[in-house]
């Protein structure tokens, strides 16, 4: 029974049949004309749901990396700003025990304007820490963005890759009890991708659970320990990332 309870406590991460469609208009653009003559008849516009994620259903433990693959489309950011919060599920139970820090769209939570400085304390105060906790770890944050020399800068003179190590490094100064990841590691030069690989490894060594949604396949086979394919909005693989990636390659040549 203690085994069973310390296996339930170990996981940071817990997705019960999660579903969640959103809802669009099939004809969205028409004639005044013809809006007036369908409103006069009584007849609406045809609205239709689309399907995003399918009783998807997974957990994640405590120092476990979980890599998230699929085509454009299958629901990997929706999976994922669903567990963050971003989203709501149409159905399901999502879990989560501990802190969380999500890079999930670049450049969330900036505001273009601010300057790099200026916007470190923004999103931080956004991922709950104080003032003393951001002048603590602000040296930290500066010397891993390597962005010390642009910090006064308007963000909006970064670059995307730029704007991506302001993100990752501010997040990964955090240590949360689990990180969301959307893509982000695709943006930089190789040498900050390798760095930003050796800061997730450490960081899973002291316990960090990530979700790591990519298409970088060698990257997600250097780090995560399982990894689950999404076609359509269903989980239609998980396991060892070689197993799952083989999969997914395979469905790709066949498409």
């Amino acid at each position: 029974m203690l085994s069973s309870l310390e296996n339930v406590m170990d996981k940071v991460v817990e997705v019960l049949e999660v579903s969640k469609s959103f809802e669009y208009v099939k004809e969205p653009y028409k004639s005044l004309k013809q809006s007036f003559v369908e409103f006069m008849r009584g007849t609406n516009v045809e609205n239709r749901r689309f399907q995003v994620l399918q009783s998807i259903t997974f957990s994640v433990s405590k120092g476990e990396i979980l890599g998230i693959i699929g085509s454009n489309g299958a629901g990997k950011s929706t999976l994922l700003k669903v567990i963050s919060g971003i989203l709501y599920p149409d159905s399901g139970k999502i879990f989560i025990r501990g802190s969380v820090a999500p890079l999930i769209e670049l450049g969330a939570g900036f505001h273009p304007e601010f300057t790099g400085l200026e916007n470190i304390y923004l999103n931080s105060y956004v991922l709950g820490l104080t003032k003393k906790e951001v002048d603590d770890k602000l040296d930290w944050i500066l010397s891993f963005s390597e962005l010390r020399d642009f910090i006064n800068w308007p963000l909006k003179c970064y670059s995307s890759g730029m704007q991506m190590r302001l993100g990752f490094s501010i997040s990964a100064a955090l240590e949360p009890d689990v990180f969301l990841i959307d893509e982000s590691l695709a943006v930089g030069d190789a040498r900050f991708v390798e760095k930003c690989i050796q800061r997730i490894l450490e960081l899973k060594r002291n316990g960090t659970a990530f979700l790591i949604a990519s298409h970088d396949l060698e990257n997600l086979k250097k780090v995560a320990d399982k990894c689950i394919l999404l076609e359509k909005g269903s989980i239609t693989k998980e396991g060892p990332p070689d197993e799952v990636i083989q999969v997914y390659l395979g469905n790709s040549c066949h498409a």
